[in-house]
């Protein structure tokens, strides 16, 4: 990510542009609340981390909670598909996520990981449970 981008002005900007919203979480998260094409809401925790000498922009989003019903065949053959996601089991849940190096994130890169993480993780969750729980 470029020294000149401000990732917070970068979420409000594009949530202000896709009537979505961002929420301050702590000193290094924020929580983006995207709009999706089924006409619900996804909530996607953006947050930076330093793994080493690298610094990483990442982006979750919960489905569920894990249980051993969930057939992760299905779905990890559809995550082939994704262009910058993963599927993860996170704390219990299973979530979707995405990283990038900060020095390589741009503006356009960014919106569009956040969002396919609302997107994918909102399909997701409407296949397994039926609800809009997050």
């Amino acid at each position: 990510m470029s020294k000149n981008i401000n990732l917070d002005k970068v979420l409000e900007d594009y949530s202000n542009e896709v009537g979505g919203k961002v929420i301050p979480y702590t000193d290094n998260q924020s929580i983006v609340i995207m709009p999706t094409k089924h006409g619900r809401f996804q909530r996607v925790l953006a947050w930076t981390r330093t793994t080493g000498k690298h610094k990483f922009l990442e982006f979750d989003s919960k489905v569920c909670e894990w249980t051993d019903g969930i057939d992760m065949k299905k779905y990890l053959t559809e995550a082939s598909s994704f262009t910058f996601s993963r599927l993860i089991i996170k704390e219990g849940f299973l979530q979707v996520a995405s990283s990038v190096f900060v020095d390589e994130a741009t503006i356009d890169l960014i919106k569009d990981m956040v969002r396919e993480v609302a997107e994918i993780a909102d399909d997701l969750e409407l296949q397994i449970t039926g609800e809009d729980v997050h």
